[in-house]
């Protein structure tokens, strides 16, 4: 597993010869989304949560809040993407402690897979699968990364 980017509040970003901001591609689309529950009796599995937006989330919840039975954890979420790209709002699920994985939605099973944590410093992502990111890649993760740390840091 590959570290791309882990950003603390006193950390300035490597890529700062970008002359423009990154930008979110407006083109990026979530397929669908799971949870990655376990249980004491069970390995892993995928849960499909119909209606579970995290690129677009509901207004309405502030952050991801999910209610489990007593011994069921969950391990993750995971969403299928037009590709494999952080979005503006991801942090929406990182910031409970709950990992987000990040899946081109196709069938290709040499596709990069990302996951985006919250770590003691801050945000990290990492590629689980695939292929290294382009640079205009890593430069929209670190711009989101920041951004992420700083909602983190002023509580909004």
């Amino acid at each position: 597993m590959r570290i791309i980017a882990t950003l603390a509040m006193s950390v300035a970003s490597n890529l700062s010869l970008a002359t423009e901001p990154a930008t979110v591609d407006a083109g990026l689309t979530e397929a669908s989304c799971s949870f990655i529950v376990s249980s004491d009796t069970k390995q892993s599995d995928f849960v499909p949560v119909p209606g579970l937006k995290v690129l677009h989330p509901d207004t309405s919840q502030p952050q991801l809040d999910v209610q489990l039975e007593p011994g069921v954890s969950l391990d993750g979420v995971v969403c299928w993407r037009s590709s494999a790209d952080l979005g503006p709002n991801d942090d929406w699920v990182a910031r409970t402690g709950v990992p987000l994985y990040i899946k081109k939605d196709d069938k290709n099973s040499d596709n990069t897979v990302l996951v985006l944590e919250l770590t003691d410093v801050g945000y990290r992502v990492r590629i689980i699968s695939g292929p290294e990111l382009s640079p205009a890649q890593v430069e929209l993760a670190t711009s989101l990364i920041e951004t992420f740390n700083t909602r983190r840091n002023t509580g909004t």
